[in-house]
């Protein structure tokens, strides 16, 4: 397995991995301020975009702060070949594992709001009315709340991120 990450400003990190025995010529890559360019070649792309807090807009802040945990994910719905060490997979479609700050959480409509503006239209009105409740009596950092939904593309995050948190 090869590695290979691209900086792009602080916030933007893009990772190739390649199988073994699979390479790529570094001097063929033309990196610039707005692009990346070289021959095709097969890898698995990861981009990674991190934003501090204080630059989100404050509804998203304001979640974030009443949330104990959150974390997102999304798996495509397209078959690809997995490289090692990447062999874990999650069923396609979104991911969300979810545990409030306080009691009041579970029964706010503000998470699934905001997840609807941003993933389209899910099959959420309330934690505890939409969640699966997890059980926490087996570890004390366990999340409490876990929802899925076959989500089959990021258009609508694409879209949410560009208009509501990086519109310039």
């Amino acid at each position: 397995m090869h590695a290979a990450s691209v900086y792009v400003p602080d916030e933007i990190r893009i990772t190739f991995t390649q199988k073994a025995g699979l390479t790529l010529d570094p001097a063929l890559i033309r990196i610039t301020d707005t692009s990346l360019r070289g021959p095709d070649f097969e890898a698995a792309r990861e981009d990674r975009l991190t934003v501090a807090l204080d630059e989100l807009p404050t509804e998203l802040q304001s979640l974030l702060a009443d949330s104990h945990e959150l974390h997102l994910r999304w798996e495509s719905p397209h078959h690809y070949e997995q490289t090692r060490p990447f062999f874990s997979r999650i069923p396609p479609g979104f991911h969300l594992f979810y545990t409030p700050s306080n009691e009041a959480g579970k029964h706010s409509a503000r998470l699934c709001s905001v997840l609807g503006r941003a993933f389209g239209q899910l099959h959420c009105s309330t934690p505890i009315d939409s969640f699966i409740p997890l059980p926490t009596d087996r570890f004390s950092h366990s999340t409490a709340f876990q929802f899925y939904q076959l989500v089959g593309n990021l258009t609508s995050l694409i879209r949410y991120v560009k208009h509501d948190i990086c519109p310039q």
